[in-house]
């Protein structure tokens, strides 16, 4: 079984879809089974192919991401593959641009199977931004190439639920991301914690950046001690906005620093203390597992599939808001480190036991077959 993965874009480490697609792709190639990656831009690697895209003097289709050459290197993959005798799938990543949809819809008509991850894309708050222009390209291709899947990858219950509100009945899959345990390992673990607040990723009004800004302001003066970091490429805007928000408010104690990755990343995450995501809408929140994995508990909204950080001990799940989310900072804080190291080793061994990206790689390799018409329905799978 060879599964063929479509994704606009793996340039940019901020963007939580390319980096999921890359992990998938090397997690299928550790369980043996062979993976490649079609994508716009520029360069190749190994079991990695990038290509240009046309119309780039365009602005609408440069958007768009349209590339000539993607379709025709897709279409010579699929065939080499079935020449071999060999199975073949189409994984198809992300919404709003033309190489997941058109790959999708080209699959289809070769009579391969597609899977299609909308990674959290079909979500009421992602659809809210630019509404009108998703509105558009919803009546113009993207609807019928959702409708081209022959089964929907949920992250969780809560994307789920978002594929089914839209009226699509097709099977889904609902399979958590795998979290690579392997390089946390690389970063001391015994650097010590600060007393840090960390917001990492994307900073973008989904994020809920603002009302952490909010909360802040709300606890900062009793804990004279503690900083608060937003670490992260800014987006539309948003960081300029949130530091004139910190300036109205008279804080001292906020820290904005671009994106970080790699070691570094994992190096910020084991120093801080607690780690906070009061997102307005996220289909998995990769950063939060990330977070657990380096022995740091968390701070997360509900609209965010984390409800495991209650009964698993490692964290707050609560509900979007200033106030709630200023409860829960004054708890965190308050609570000594011993008792938050704890929590910390909790989210730790929950990550290792249920977020393994050889967990994930067999649950898709099981999908992949099933899809393939290769082996029985798993349980996983809700029809």
């Amino acid at each position: 079984m060879t599964s063929l993965h479509v994704v606009t874009d793996l340039a940019r480490p901020a963007n939580g879809v390319g980096v999921a697609v890359d992990e998938l792709r090397n997690s299928l190639i550790e369980a043996g089974s062979p993976a490649i990656i079609l994508t716009t831009g520029i360069g190749n690697g190994e079991g990695t192919y990038y290509f240009p895209v046309d119309f780039h003097k365009v602005p609408l289709l440069r958007k768009l991401k349209y590339s000539r050459a993607l379709l025709s290197e897709l279409t010579r993959q699929i065939a080499d593959v079935q020449q071999m005798g060999r199975h073949v799938v189409l994984h198809a990543h992300g919404l709003w641009q033309l190489p997941s949809a058109q790959g999708s819809m080209l699959a289809r008509a070769l009579n391969v199977p597609v899977i299609l991850s909308p990674h959290g894309m079909l979500s009421p708050a992602a659809r809210s931004y630019s509404a009108l222009r998703k509105k558009i390209l919803w009546n113009s291709f993207q609807r019928r190439a959702i409708e081209a899947a022959s089964c929907y990858h949920a992250t969780s219950r809560l994307e789920h639920d978002e594929i089914r509100s839209l009226g699509f009945r097709g099977p889904v899959a609902i399979i958590p991301l795998g979290v690579d345990l392997k390089p946390f390992g690389t970063v001391s673990d015994d650097a010590a914690k600060t007393n840090t607040v960390l917001h990492l990723g994307r900073v973008h009004p989904k994020k809920g950046t603002d009302l952490l800004i909010e909360a802040w302001g709300k606890v900062e003066s009793d804990f004279p001690d503690w900083k608060l970091r937003i670490v992260g490429p800014s987006e539309v805007g948003f960081v300029d906005t949130l530091k004139q928000r910190v300036k109205t408010l008279n804080l001292r104690q906020v820290e904005f620093s671009p994106g970080e990755f790699g070691a570094q990343k994992i190096e910020t995450l084991k120093r801080s203390s607690i780690f906070v995501l009061p997102t307005r809408s996220d289909n998995f929140g990769i950063a939060v597992a990330e977070a657990l994995a380096c022995g740091t508990p968390v701070i997360c909204s509900k609209n965010a599939p984390w409800s495991g950080l209650i009964s698993n001990q490692c964290g707050w799940y609560i509900d979007l808001g200033v106030e709630p989310l200023a409860k829960a900072l004054r708890e965190a804080m308050e609570l000594n480190s011993r008792k938050r190291e704890a929590m910390g080793a909790n989210g730790r061994e929950w990550i290792s036991k249920e977020f393994s990206t050889e967990k994930a790689a067999n649950s898709f390799v099981a999908l992949y077959n099933w899809v393939a018409g290769k082996a029985e329905r798993p349980s996983f799978i809700e029809i």
